[in-house]
């Protein structure tokens, strides 16, 4: 699980990853949470939605992105690494 913060307020905002909630600093807001598989709960309010930049805008969906894609390849190189001890005993076996 991952947590995407941001300190500061609209217009001035500055945003980070950490996978630890106790990681993020006091007054600090956590505007997306995103779990194994790629799931992202996003909470990103109207309010804040209106006041924040372009710019900050689309560096929070260019993190929620970032950290997606990083899941999906962790997630492949974990099935790999999964499979191979089945591989060695199928070629064993000349399965394959």
């Amino acid at each position: 699980m991952q947590f995407i913060y941001a300190t500061g307020q609209p217009r001035n905002m500055e945003f980070a990853v950490t996978s630890r909630e106790d990681r993020v600093p006091s007054g600090a807001t956590i505007y997306a949470t995103l779990y194994r598989g790629g799931k992202a709960v996003e909470n990103l309010d109207e309010h804040t939605f209106n006041a924040m930049s372009d710019e900050e805008f689309y560096t929070f969906r260019s993190i929620i992105q970032d950290a997606r894609q990083q899941d999906e390849a962790q997630g492949a190189r974990t099935g790999e690494l999964a499979a191979r001890p089945l591989r060695k005993i199928f070629q064993w076996f000349g399965l394959c």
